[in-house]
């Protein structure tokens, strides 16, 4: 016989929420024949002292990679400008900036013991009819991608399902 024990708390504890505002969403996609210069000349920009908060990218099946990119609207022109470098040598190529998005990030002593953390996360959100931009989960943390306009609304709600020091 096995045992096995799972840390359970009612509501998850974490080490509180950090809101950054005033950044932009750079969506596009890339072909697999793209990703490498794609990946150099995004690791110039860095180089250059371009920030960038957050880099999802999806697989499209062994046809390219979807990416999204979180940056300071500071950096929006400068980003969108390399990746049109890239992207528009094939056709197709196509960036999507949505601006004006917040970041909501969180993380806590639990997350990496126990199951269920996501979900609570985006059955809460969903309850509370907020729209999510984009989202991304590690064994440790959340990040969570909002309207900056619904920044605050969106705080409130996980602080209903989430504990923060000191509430």
């Amino acid at each position: 016989m096995e045992t096995i024990a799972v840390y359970w708390e009612p509501r998850i504890k974490t080490y509180g929420f950090t809101k950054v505002r005033g950044l932009s969403l750079i969506k596009f996609g890339l072909s697999s024949a793209q990703m490498s210069e794609a990946g150099l000349e995004l690791w110039r920009l860095g180089d250059a002292g371009v920030e960038f908060y957050l880099i999802l990218g999806q697989d499209l099946g062994g046809q390219g990679l979807s990416m999204q990119m979180l940056i300071r609207d500071q950096w929006e022109q400068k980003i969108v400008e390399c990746v049109e470098q890239v992207i528009s040598r094939e056709p197709g190529g196509v960036i999507n900036v949505i601006p004006s998005v917040g970041l909501i990030h969180f993380y806590g002593p639990h997350f990496g013991d126990r199951y269920g953390i996501a979900d609570t996360v985006f059955d809460a959100l969903a309850k509370g009819d907020v729209p999510l931009l984009a989202a991304g989960c590690s064994a440790s943390s959340i990040y969570l991608v909002f309207p900056e306009e619904r920044l605050s609304e969106s705080e409130k709600i996980l602080s209903e399902v989430f504990e923060l020091p000191g509430s």
